[in-house]
């Protein structure tokens, strides 16, 4: 049974492990080349299969305050307009937003339309891969606590006949001194005392 488990651990972690690696790294390749829009989608898979941290890291964002005579942008809110602050690199990057306009004239370039379409389809063969990896770690998680309490209850049965054995030596152990006192009395009175036994 320790083997059995020990075996379901090992495919546990290698799996699970390939699965978070895949969703970190895509991560990490998406920002290296300023695609934050798999970014957000890949670290997303990777926060499905990570348990939360009981100590979060406080992230907060960045708010400029509206000036008097400005316009206020959609985004804002009593806090002012939320910036995006991205690394330095980024500097000489146009930034363009998902399902905006400029975003679907992109999609009118065939060779971007393709490569966006790749991306798609890479997406969403890795949330296949993370969805099976949850459910093989929720299946595991049962095996492991099904094992666990099976491993108890055979503890507690062989802790049960081990109890009734003991009673049981108990038992014959007091008889055979019984009857060994038994024994020992009557060789005494038979021979130190004038009392006439019976037998």
């Amino acid at each position: 049974m320790f083997l059995t488990m020990t075996g379901c651990g090992t495919y546990y972690l290698e799996k699970n492990s390939e699965a978070l690696s895949q969703a970190v790294y895509a991560s990490k390749d998406s920002i290296e080349v300023a695609r934050l829009d798999l970014t957000d989608m890949y670290v997303s898979q990777a926060a499905r299969i990570i348990v939360p941290p009981k100590q979060r890291i406080p992230i907060s964002a960045v708010y400029k305050k509206d000036t008097v005579g400005t316009s206020t942008p959609a985004s804002s809110n009593s806090k002012g307009q939320r910036m995006l602050v991205v690394p330095e690199k980024y500097k000489n990057d146009k930034v363009v937003v998902v399902n905006s306009q400029e975003y679907a004239e992109l999609l009118k370039a065939v060779e971007i339309n393709a490569q966006l379409e790749k991306d798609k389809l890479n997406l969403k063969e890795h949330i296949i891969v993370v969805d099976t990896q949850l459910a093989n770690n929720e299946k595991i998680t049962n095996e492991l606590i099904l094992s666990n309490q099976k491993l108890k209850e055979d503890v507690s049965e062989k802790e049960t006949k081990i109890a009734k054995q003991d009673g049981t030596i108990f038992k014959l152990w007091t008889a055979l001194v019984s009857l060994v006192l038994s024994i020992a009395a009557y060789f005494y009175i038979k021979i130190y005392t004038r009392i006439s036994l019976p037998f």
